[in-house]
């Protein structure tokens, strides 16, 4: 009897919770979780797009070669093939023309009085024993050293008159007379002259 009582108390029980409205049929069984919608990924982003690369050529922009630099051109001018553009090329300039070229400047030799006596006695010497082609090598030397002197003027004078030149000889008696006109030699050098026009004449 006493389980007939417990198993209607259950059922009342049961209806009860089944009629009541804030409940909500139970079910019993594994509980499902809901499904939820996975999370959108962020995409990587790509990276920003630079300008123009480097190897593409501005049509409007000359190109940059060697010797370019900030717009200046810095690589010489190759200049006209086959002609060295060296800084260094001689340039060979002809004189204007109708100049004559300059003669060459002799070296003058300092004075010197004693060395122009010296060559003055040596070539006395060899004017005496009759050669008169070492004495005017030694008179000449005389007169380089003493340029103007008037014994040795008179002395070329006639070493070039024994040689047979009437013309330098004749030169160096008129200088010595325009040196000394009333030297010491002045009377030979006059005669010397008049025997050269002679000879010149053919008297």
């Amino acid at each position: 009897m006493k389980y007939l009582l417990a198993i209607a108390v259950l059922a009342g029980v049961c209806l009860a919770q089944s009629q009541s409205p804030d409940s909500g049929p139970t079910t019993v069984g594994p509980t499902v979780p809901k499904k939820t919608k996975p999370a959108a990924t962020s995409s990587p982003t790509p990276a920003p797009i630079d300008s123009a690369p480097e190897d593409t050529a501005d049509p409007e922009q000359e190109p940059r070669g060697i010797g370019y630099h900030d717009g200046i051109e810095t690589a010489p001018d190759p200049g006209t093939p086959g002609v060295s553009s060296s800084k260094d090329t001689k340039v060979n300039i002809a004189p204007p023309a109708g100049t004559a070229p300059e003669p060459d400047v002799q070296e003058m030799k300092p004075y010197d009085p004693h060395k122009a006596e010296k060559n003055i006695e040596i070539g006395d010497y060899y004017f005496k024993r009759g050669n008169y082609r070492a004495a005017e090598s030694r008179y000449r030397e005389a007169l380089d050293w003493k340029p103007g002197d008037a014994i040795t003027t008179f002395k070329m004078g006639e070493v070039m008159e024994k040689i047979g030149n009437l013309v330098q000889a004749r030169q160096n008696y008129q200088q010595y007379l325009k040196i000394l006109p009333d030297g010491p030699l002045s009377e030979q050098a006059k005669k010397a002259l008049s025997r050269i026009e002679q000879a010149r004449n053919g008297s």
